[in-house]
Formats: structure tokens, sequence, C-alpha cells
């Protein structure tokens, strides 16, 4: 079993982790765009990079949390990951500028349906891998 930053990736290597993590991500973003109508995209460009920056900035800010203060996330049930969750949304849509919101209530919308959807993806990936690999 695989202990530490490695843990939190799925993969042998940090660039598979880090590319799976990108496709989720762009999965989830574009079936929440889709469900939600709240995010704006003005380009398919625009789109990737917003995915990217998100997955980036996500992926280091989790591991930060995860390392130096898990008390505080098993404490909170969670709700600080959604909230950092929530505010690196907002971040990433402010630093793209083909992406906008309409409004701060899409934003709580978009994120929660985001994060959900997000778990259900990740958590059939890794039941998945697990089948593969003979792990039940």
């Amino acid at each position: 079993m695989r202990k530490g930053i490695k843990a939190f990736f799925q993969g042998d290597s940090y660039s598979i982790g880090y590319l799976m993590s990108t496709i989720i991500n762009m999965l989830a973003v574009a079936t929440t765009v889709g469900i939600t109508m709240q995010l704006k995209v003005t380009s398919f460009e625009g789109f990737m990079i917003y995915v990217i920056l998100f997955t980036l900035l996500d992926t280091m800010v989790s591991l930060l949390i995860k390392r130096y203060y898990f008390q505080f996330v098993i404490q909170s049930f969670g709700l600080i990951l959604a909230l950092v969750g929530l505010i690196l949304i907002f971040i990433t849509e402010q630093l793209v500028p083909d992406v906008y919101f309409e409004s701060v209530f899409g934003i709580i919308g978009f994120t929660v349906f985001f994060l959900v959807f997000r778990l259900l993806l990740i958590y059939t990936y890794e039941k998945t891998i697990g089948q593969k690999k003979g792990l039940k």
C-alpha cells in the first residue's frame, strides 16, 4: 500500500495521477455546466485552461490540507474541503477570462453539484481500477 503523497495520486506516477484528475474534472465540469447552466463558457480553449488550472490548484491545496490540517478535515466532516473547492472554483473563474458565472447562487449551486458528481466519478474510477487489478 502506498503512503504519503503518492497515496493521493491513484497512478504509479505523478503525471498519470494528474492526468486522471484532469480527465475526471473535465468530465465533471462539462456535465455540471450542461445540467446546471450556471457557468458560461465562451471558448473551448477557455474551458480547457479552466479545467487544467483548477486541477492544478486543487491538487496542490488538497495535498497541503490533507498533509498538515487533516484533523480539521475530520472534525468538520469534510466541509473544509467543500469550502476550499468553492474558493478554488471562484479563484479559477476569476483567472480565466472566457469563463464566468451569472450570479453568486450560481457559483454555490455549481460547486455543490460539481463536488458531488466528481466524488461519484472518482469512486467509479477507483472501483473500476480495483476490479482490473483483482482487488474487490
